[in-house]
């Protein structure tokens, strides 16, 4: 029972591994010791993970962690505690046979010794790096900067990348990537320095082009103050992918950043501002204390001019999201500096107040002591908050989890009570449910009927049949949920239900219904009751010590794997996996619509759209080549495949191998949503991909960057290095049967 054992070995029941991370949507292999792992990790102890970002509290992380969880081997990954360990090179070792891989976002790169040798592992070319779901070209080596990248504890992750935190943000530069000069621009690596001149020179030639998402906007010249160790000049700052001028004067901010100083960025559209930030609200919606929520104003706390005036005309402060808050050398220091109140703390989108007492912080808030924000809905909590906001806000036993607090440590029954005042509720996305011995007791406690369950916001009925429980929740057996919409579901729903509800096999994942272990009790009971489940998102999966081994653990089947939000089924045959799937070997989920699939991809394509040729890109349709039937069986014929996002990728000792039995072929990636060739040497590579060194993709549609479009277009969708666009995969333009697997592609599954 959680609470029975110490910190140490409630961990080693959480996972059944104490060495894995949860990066994101996967785990990866960490180690023992917290402390020697942020040392190697960071080089700084004082980082915390805030929701997907690393903010700075206390004087020692390793003090941080043992108040905050009792265990300084936990760590808030977003919304899940997981653990660290020994050795950042044993880690990834542990991870995927390769200490040169590393989690870029939801991909797997190379990295290690040098730069030039993981990019020649990774495109064959050192100046090529992933830009979010592209590979772009960067500066003259970057071997130096991958050597203090993984041979640096300095690193942190930022979200899903990994920067620098510290003293100075000079020696941070230096430390994250043995380069002052390079930083990451949301999700790309861009040159920065002394001057902006310099460091856009370096970046595209041009010192007053930039980057905004997918496209180069214009630019200022150099940069002042605060930004001198980032960039050149504490007035230019990331607003979201963009960068602003901020500063002294706005109008001049925006005279550089769009040559009208009264427009501002909101979202994606352009807003009109004025000479001063207050000035600036009275124009923009004629109250100087409504503020920008995403894409909606909202009004903020007491003195919004003051705090307006630290958030422009001071360099230390820092976007959060949309908005700018303090960093600096203490909690308190940076919170005064933030919005001129130590007790208020941007929550999500907003702005609360925190501090010595959590009854008075939420007066300040809602005027309600025991109301939290729970994401744009303020929500009850338990008792008493005081003491436990004390050492993140003044107690180390509380934690943000997503945009809310709750009490973490030596035993989860306290830590609950705690929280909640009930030691079997937690958090089940925005709200509350009961966990326990047994799931039927966790829903009667939650809801009081055990039939009942969370689907998405609303509260559906389950049972022994879905039959019945889909006619307690719309009347109709044939009509599930699509996200916020029912749509209906294929031939044999009744037995699709039957397996749904009446099969134990089968899990809510997300807004559906999928296949999981032995049975639906079983499965429940080993959620709660079972050290090696853990929660995927609002998911129970089971964690272990082989990978195969954790499949089994985790859906009672090898072969079946979460395609997004979904459970599909793997193994020998597509139409094996089909059937297992939805009942209906021609039926496969696009997006959020159920097309027909069939025997061959030629054939599933005809009844798709009547053009074999034609490609799910997104939510639109293109043309690629000839079949796909062998490609199918290649990539659904090994058990050992992972979902790469909607795509399925190899994992293994190495990454020539785990490419060799992802699509059989080690020079093929994922870029984005998409399959391209990778290799020896860029230009072969883009050969591969679509005939033509020069043509990219851009977002998802195809363009040209040089010399000839007709051979890119030949080779695009006539030879077989087209790419796949949307959720099938690698077309290897072969005409075998649909059963005639490669053997080496069934190598690791046949062992």
């Amino acid at each position: 029972r959680p609470g029975q054992e110490t910190p140490r070995q409630y961990l080693d029941d959480a996972s059944g591994d104490m060495s894995r991370r949860l990066n994101g949507t996967r785990w990866i292999r960490l180690g023992e010791s917290l402390c020697q792992d942020l040392d190697d990790a960071s080089g700084d102890m004082s980082g915390r993970l805030n929701g997907t970002r690393w903010i700075r509290l206390g004087e020692s992380l390793c003090q941080d962690l043992d108040d905050a969880v009792g265990d300084p081997n936990r760590r808030l990954n977003g919304t899940r505690w997981i653990r660290l360990g020994e050795s950042l090179r044993q880690d990834l070792d542990d991870a995927v046979g390769d200490p040169n891989r590393r989690l870029n976002g939801r991909r797997w790169i190379r990295l290690g010794e040098s730069l030039r040798q993981d990019l020649d592992d990774a495109v064959g070319d050192p100046s090529r790096r992933l830009n979010g779901q592209r590979w772009t070209t960067f500066g003259e080596s970057l071997r130096q900067d991958l050597d203090d990248a993984v041979g640096d504890p300095s690193r942190r992750l930022n979200g899903r990348r990994w920067i620098r935190l510290g003293e100075s943000l000079r020696q941070d530069l230096d430390d994250a990537v043995g380069d002052p000069n390079r930083r990451l621009n949301g999700t790309r690596w861009i040159r920065l320095g002394e001057s902006l001149r310099q460091d856009l020179d370096d970046a595209v030639g041009d010192p007053n082009r930039r980057l905004n998402g997918t496209r180069w906007i214009r630019l200022g010249e150099s940069l002042r103050q605060d930004l001198d160790d980032a960039v050149g000049d504490p007035n230019r700052r990331l607003n979201g992918t963009r960068w602003i001028r901020l500063g002294e004067s706005l109008r001049q901010d925006l005279d550089d950043a769009i040559g009208d100083p009264s427009r501002r960025l909101n979202g994606t559209r352009w807003i009109r501002l004025g000479e001063s930030l207050r000035q600036d609200l009275d124009d923009a919606v004629g109250d100087p204390n409504r503020r920008l929520n995403s894409t909606r104003w909202i009004t903020l706390g007491e003195s919004l001019r003051q705090d307006l005036d630290d958030a422009v005309g001071d360099p230390n402060r820092r976007l959060n999201g949309t908005r700018w808050i303090r960093l600096g050398e203490s909690l308190r220091q940076d919170l005064d500096d933030a919005v001129g109140d130590p007790n208020r703390r941007l929550n999500g989108t907003r702005w609360i107040t925190l501090g010595e007492s959590l009854r008075q912080d939420l007066d300040d808030a809602v005027g309600d002591p025991n109301r939290r924000l729970n994401g744009t809905r303020w929500i009850r909590l338990g008792e008493s908050l005081r003491q436990d906001l004390d050492d993140a806000v003044g107690d180390p036993n509380r934690r943000l989890n997503g945009t809310r607090w709750i009490r973490l440590g030596e035993s989860l029954r306290q830590d609950l009570d705690d929280a909640v005042g009930d030691p079997n509720r937690r958090l089940n996305g925005t709200r509350w449910i009961r966990l326990g011995e047994s799931l039927r007791q966790d829903l009667d406690d939650a809801i009081g009927d055990p039939s009942r369950r969370l689907n998405g916001t609303r509260w559906i009925r389950l049972g022994e049949s879905l039959r019945q429980d889909l006619d307690d929740a719309v009347g109709d057996p044939n009509r599930r949920l699509n996200s916020t919409r029912w749509i209906t579901l294929g031939e044999s729903l009744r037995q699709d239900l039957d397996d749904a509800v009446g099969d134990p096999n089968r899990r809510l994942n997300g807004t559906r219904w999928i296949r999981l272990g032995e049975s639906l009790r079983q499965d429940l009971d080993d959620a709660v009751g079972d050290p090696n489940r853990r929660l995927n998102g609002t998911h129970w999966i089971t964690l272990g010590e082989s990978l195969r081994q954790d499949l089994d653990d985790a859906v009672g089947d090898p072969s079946r794997r979460l395609n997004g939000r979904r459970w599909i089924t793997l193994g020998e045959s597509l139409r094996q996996d089909l059937d297992d799937a939805v009942g209906d070997p021609s039926r496969r989920l696009n997006g959020q619509r159920w097309i027909r699939l069939g025997e061959s991809l030629r054939q599933d394509l005809d009844d798709a759209v009547g053009d074999p040729s034609r490609r799910l890109n997104g939510q639109r349709w293109t043309t690629f080549g000839e079949s796909l039937r062998q490609d199918l069986d290649d990539a659904v014929g090994d058990p050992n495949r992972r979902l790469n996002g909607t795509h399925w990728i190899r994992l293994g000792e190495s990454l020539r191998q785990d490419l060799d039995d992802a699509v059989g072929d080690p020079n093929r990636r994922l870029n984005g949503t998409r399959w391209i060739r990778l290799g020896e040497s860029l230009r072969q590579d883009l050969d591969d991909a679509v005939g033509d060194p020069n043509r990219r993709l851009n977002g998802t549609r195809w363009i040209t960057l040089g010399e000839s479009l007709r051979q890119d277009l030949d080779d695009a969708s006539g030879e077989p290095s087209g790419c796949l666009n949307g959720v099938a995969f690698l077309r290897q333009c072969t005409r075998q049967g649909f059963e005639d697997v490669p053997v080496h592609h069934l190598r690791m599954h046949l062992k």
